[in-house]
């Protein structure tokens, strides 16, 4: 007598091994709702349409590093200008720091460089941060 029953979840391996696929799409929900956050607070307090830039920004950049190494460093780069796109439209870059970070920790899940997405997010929030405080003058 066959079955046609599935096999039992043990033979597929350890549960542990589908935690970093559990852990990326989690921060990535997450990221996707920040950004939902972002553009309703951009909405609620009127202002022009330039300031959903970062947001679109961020967004962009995120669905990019869905497609692979190559267009994950493309879409870090987005995700890394997004705060100082931030400064540049007058939007305050608080929560697009933030984002960024966890951003930073979601590339790294998707397998980019874990030197080289700090190095990159760490740059240009430090870049963004002064530029903002005006201690950074980027003429």
């Amino acid at each position: 007598m066959t079955s046609t029953a599935r096999p039992a979840i043990a033979t597929t391996g350890p549960r542990w091994r589908a935690l970093p696929r559990v852990a990326q799409i989690t921060v990535q929900v997450i990221l996707m709702v920040a950004v939902g956050v972002e553009v309703v607070t951009v909405a609620v307090s009127r202002a022009p349409v330039i300031q959903y830039v970062p947001a679109v920004a961020m967004t962009a950049g995120i669905l990019l590093g869905r497609f692979g190494r190559s267009w994950g460093y493309v879409g870090l780069g987005l995700v890394a200008l997004a705060p100082m796109i931030a400064v540049l439209v007058d939007r305050q870059a608080t929560g697009i720091w933030s984002m960024a970070c966890l951003a930073a920790f979601w590339f790294v899940l998707r397998g980019l460089s874990a030197w080289v997405v700090g190095v990159v997010i760490g740059v240009a929030n430090f870049v963004a941060v002064g530029w903002e405080a005006g201690t950074i003058y980027v003429r």
